[in-house]
């Protein structure tokens, strides 16, 4: 049987309480992210229990993005949404600021689309309002490289860079169409526009992403 991620990363913080508990140091700091689609801030919670190890609580808010495509004979204005909560574990592997990441990301992410007008679905040309909605997996992995300050630098002012890839799986479209003055597109013409939307948005199963944070370790 399948566990949610909220279970799987209650079981791993369950399994992390003795070594969290006695953390060298605590950091909190703000966080910019960028992807290819969204930008954004958010806040993270960093606990450094050995002395090249940190482990991070991260919450991030994306700014909504808007754009136009076409696809599959409708040319659609679309809406990016995005939001994600992270439990990463950063590895410093020579004792200085170079690090390596990865975790579990938790995410929102969902691309709607709106088309109205004369549209083409399959062979069937129609006047009609189209409304799509495109969703990935609510759970994914983090892998990625940064620099940043050690966890043994101890407390002060910390800094961190960070980039990489968010595996979020592949996505899912549904398209429904109302208004419809004409004919009406088939089940099976429907589908397949579904699925050419899909396909043309799969590439972002893999969000490259980049941070910058700062904040203070006490």
């Amino acid at each position: 049987m399948k566990r949610s991620l909220t279970t799987v990363l209650g079981l791993i913080l369950t399994a992390l309480v003795p070594a969290l508990a006695s953390a060298a140091s605590v950091g909190v700091a703000a966080r910019g992210n960028s992807t290819i689609l969204n930008s954004g801030i958010g806040a993270e919670v960093t606990l450094s229990p050995w002395e090249r190890v940190d482990f991070r609580l991260g919450l991030g808010n994306y700014s909504d993005s808007t754009y136009s495509s076409s696809e599959g004979g409708i040319n659609y204005s679309l809406a990016s949404k995005l939001k994600a909560s992270s439990l990463l574990l950063d590895w410093y592997p020579f004792a200085g600021t170079f690090r390596l990441s990865a975790g579990l990301v938790k995410t929102d992410f969902t691309i709607t689309g709106t088309a109205s007008g004369p549209v083409t679905v399959g062979p069937t040309t129609t006047t009609a309002t189209v409304s799509s909605e495109v969703k990935w997996p609510s759970s994914g992995t983090y892998f990625g490289l940064g620099w940043g300050d050690a966890p043994a630098r101890g407390t002060g002012f910390v800094w961190a860079i960070d980039a990489g890839v968010i595996m979020m799986g592949s996505p899912s479209a549904r398209i429904t169409l109302a208004n419809i003055a004409g004919s009406t597109p088939s089940a099976a013409d429907i589908a397949q526009e579904e699925r050419e939307l899909t396909d043309a948005l799969s590439p972002f199963k893999a969000l490259p992403l980049f941070g910058l944070s700062l904040g203070w370790r006490f």
